[in-house]
């Protein structure tokens, strides 16, 4: 099986993209929601991460995430990051079971983590800041310069596609023609990028399939 992990900046369309790829029926593990969850129910760690960062940054026996700054969230993704990818591993090893060629495991953190290192493949889903900033606006009602110094934050999206081996080009600039769930996109560009990636993928399994029974 092959892993193959995808990510992209903030409004960049990477829901959209992940939905994508499941609508050809390539099983996606959601790592942002997996890491909530265990962050919110694997009591034996958060009491690792209460040891590690205290006992200020918890509201109910629940981490707030709004309150932590980088530097501390990286202190508890290093706790967690070998549950989250035992996780992925039985998802994987799940899914291989029932014939899948690869799987995806989906983190808006993989190349600032360094997780596409974890992965055999990895996909930046790109687009401009125009688009990026519309996108924001649509979903979220927030001023401009909010939005943008948020965005700041962030790795540069060119330092992400350097890293990646495959590059989803996500421009919105003509005629919106579909929607995935309440995001307005341009369907026919993003699934034809996502179906030239797919067969990328299968031929590369099937590659190594081959040089496998060749010894």
């Amino acid at each position: 099986m092959i892993t193959l992990g995808l990510s992209g900046s903030r409004y960049s369309g990477k829901k959209t993209t992940v939905e994508v790829f499941k609508r050809i029926g390539i099983p996606v593990f959601d790592g942002d929601l997996i890491l909530k969850f265990i962050l919110n129910h694997n009591h034996e760690l958060l009491g690792d991460v209460r040891k590690e960062i205290g006992s200020d940054l918890f509201i109910n026996h629940q981490l707030d995430f709004r309150r932590l700054k980088k530097s501390t969230f990286d202190k508890v993704l290093d706790i967690v990051e070998d549950d989250l990818f035992n996780a992925y591993q039985k998802f994987c090893d799940r899914y291989e079971r029932k014939g899948a060629i690869y799987t995806i495991f989906y983190s808006s953190l993989l190349f600032e983590r360094e997780w596409d290192r974890k992965v055999d493949l990895s996909i930046s889903v790109f687009s401009p800041e125009g688009d990026r900033l519309k996108r924001a606006r649509y979903q979220t009602n927030e001023g401009l310069l909010n939005i943008r110094d948020r965005m700041k934050t962030e790795m540069n999206p060119l330092t992400k596609n350097e890293m990646s081996d495959f590059i989803i080009n996500n421009f919105n600039n003509g005629e919106v023609v579909g929607h995935i769930g309440s995001q307005p996109t341009k369907l026919p560009n993003l699934v034809k990028q996502v179906n030239q990636i797919d067969q990328k993928v299968i031929d590369e399994y099937l590659y190594k399939e081959s040089l496998i029974l060749c010894v």
